[in-house]
């Protein structure tokens, strides 16, 4: 009985094997001089969904804070420019923070001709670790934000130094705790998330910060210290002065932060803080100027290295090829369901993984409006990358 049922196995999975060979020889057949299209489409799918899988693994990978048994103190950097209105509703926010060590708050006034100047003698009174500096009107040259950032920067009693803008407030009484947490002996800068809080069910300004963030997440995992986040992020003192970040060009608005990056992490490690209670809420106002933004972020792509762009987009291309590459073949009417198994499968990997990532940053709501931007961003891309030649000499 043993032998007579040994004797059906081998026979069902000889079978089983011609039936494979003869499938093999039908697919052959039928591909004619398509069969190196064809691969080249089933190998771009796998390394399609293996580098989505590497990336997913990065961004649930928890972040390893060190163990210290004496906190360091922190020094809050926060912009303003005509924005009394901003200091009012979210200045408390940054004054209140829960921090074990000593922590500050500078904010220096940009030249601001409206009753700035005023609220902030008002809001010194009323909190003792505020402290306040001023660009007069007079002294204003064609942009005095990085100017504003090196004087913050000196004025700075504590190593670690957060930057922040007037625009946003911190989303828990623990931001600046997280922040500091990440930092270690030998990291010179941490860069963290910034959003919008109020999400509408299509929200496509939200969606761009969201996706920006995940490349800058993945690039710093990388390696590859190209993006910056002037919303929400730090940096040691010693290390900002050391590299002279802004002696060079001072008055350009373009990637104040992007430059502090690249200049730092030739001094240390450069890391990502992705928790929830580290987030930086975004004012609904800051939302009008995304179509800016997004010039703007193309603007200084442009000026990345080849290794940058290449790692930033090669999922995106292999995406598009494989497209074009399955929907070619199905137009042939050349093995129509094993393209659409591929153009499926492709779909699929990218929408799963996404949602993976947006439940690990905790923003589920996103799913529907990423989606959406997942199938028309080949489209925004190339709009606002040609947008952007236009925009170029404002943002010099």
């Amino acid at each position: 009985m043993f032998i007579v049922r040994n004797q059906i196995e081998v026979s069902i999975f000889v079978w089983f094997l011609l039936y494979k060979v003869i499938m093999i020889e039908v697919i052959l057949s039928e591909l004619g001089s398509y069969i190196y299209f064809f691969l080249c489409c089933i190998i771009f799918m796998l390394i399609y969904i293996a580098g989505n899988i590497y990336n997913c693994i990065q961004m649930c990978r928890k972040n390893k804070n060190p163990e210290k048994q004496q906190r360091e103190g922190i020094s809050v950097v926060i912009t303003v420019n005509n924005k009394s209105w901003a200091l009012r509703e979210n200045l408390q926010n940054f004054m209140e923070q829960e921090h074990e060590a000593d922590y500050e708050v500078i904010v220096v006034d940009e030249c601001s001709e409206d009753d700035t100047h005023e609220m902030l003698m008002e809001l010194t009174a009323k909190y003792p670790n505020l402290r306040t500096t001023r660009i007069s009107p007079e002294n204003k040259f064609r942009n005095t934000k990085k100017l504003a950032i090196n004087l913050g920067m000196l004025a700075a009693h504590n190593d670690i130094v957060i930057l922040a803008d007037i625009n946003s407030r911190p989303a828990t009484p623990y931001w600046a705790s997280m922040i500091e947490q990440t930092f270690d002996e030998k990291t010179v800068a941490v860069v963290g998330y910034a959003n919008f809080k109020e999400t509408k069910i299509i929200d496509i300004p939200k969606i761009f910060r969201f996706a920006h963030f995940v490349e800058r997440y993945l690039l710093i995992k990388n390696r590859i210290f190209v993006i910056g986040e002037g919303y929400n992020m730090a940096c040691r003192k010693k290390a900002y002065l050391s590299t002279k970040v802004f002696c060079k060009n001072p008055q350009s608005l373009s990637g104040f932060d992007h430059e502090i990056i690249t200049s730092l992490a030739k001094l240390g490690n450069i890391k990502n803080v992705k928790e929830t209670k580290a987030e930086i809420l975004l004012d609904e106002d800051v939302r009008f100027d995304w179509k800016e933004s997004m010039a703007y972020y193309y603007n200084n792509k442009r000026g990345w290295k080849s290794v940058a762009l290449l790692q930033a987009n090669y999922l995106i291309i292999l995406r598009w090829a494989i497209y074009v590459m399955a929907f070619y073949l199905l137009l042939l009417n050349i093995l129509p369901m094993y393209n659409s198994v591929i153009i499926l499968l492709t779909f699929v990997t990218g929408i799963a993984i996404m949602g993976i990532e947006l439940r690990q940053l905790q923003q589920k709501h996103l799913f529907l409006s990423c989606a959406i931007a997942q199938c028309l961003g080949f489209f925004y891309r190339w709009y606002f990358s040609v947008y952007s030649i236009f925009t170029y000499k404002k943002w010099r």
